[in-house]
């Protein structure tokens, strides 16, 4: 609904559609109340879509923001548009979460989350974060130490090669 994405007048400062459960229902807001906002826009950048679209009145847009979990950035992908990483969907929920002490406490520490995972250190939260944080330090081992690597890879093919000849002439 268009109208309640906009501020409204006779509620606190603020555009609905983003501000945190604390804020909306009138409690004491801090960093923590700005990081959940700066997570429902990331939502949305990422989905190209605001998690609580289809809401039609301001009642059910705070119900919303009280009540409904954002879907998680991946299975929103549109077509033509990439899937959001898995970690970045991880980033985007712990800046979304109801209870403001789970959330992110500073933007210091959201950007420190950032700056590690452009350095290729990913937290393993998922099986698929665990996939990206093994091929990234496989990677780089391979980088630091080629010849090691070049043996390695060298020295288990003909060893799956012949492990592989041996189970098909052992049948």
């Amino acid at each position: 609904p268009k109208g309640w994405f906009s501020t409204q007048v006779g509620i606190t400062v603020g555009t609905p559609a983003y501000m945190a459960p604390e804020q909306i229902t009138g409690k004491p807001t801090s960093f923590s109340s700005d990081i959940y906002s700066l997570g429902v826009l990331l939502h949305e950048l990422l989905t190209l879509v605001h998690y609580l679209d289809g809401k039609d009145s301001i009642d059910a847009l705070v119900e919303g923001v009280l009540h409904d979990s954002p879907v998680v950035p991946t299975f929103l992908s549109k077509r033509g548009q990439c899937p959001v990483p898995a970690e970045l969907n991880w980033f985007v929920d712990r800046c979304l979460q109801k209870n403001p002490k789970k959330r992110y406490v500073s933007v210091d520490e959201m950007l420190h989350r950032l700056d590690l995972r452009a350095q290729g250190i990913i937290p393993v939260q998922c099986p698929m974060t665990l996939v990206k944080r093994v091929t990234l330090a496989t990677g780089r081992f391979s980088e630091r130490h080629p010849i090691v690597t070049f043996a390695l890879f060298f020295g288990a093919l003909p060893a799956t090669l012949g492990l592989a000849v041996w189970s098909i002439l052992s049948r």
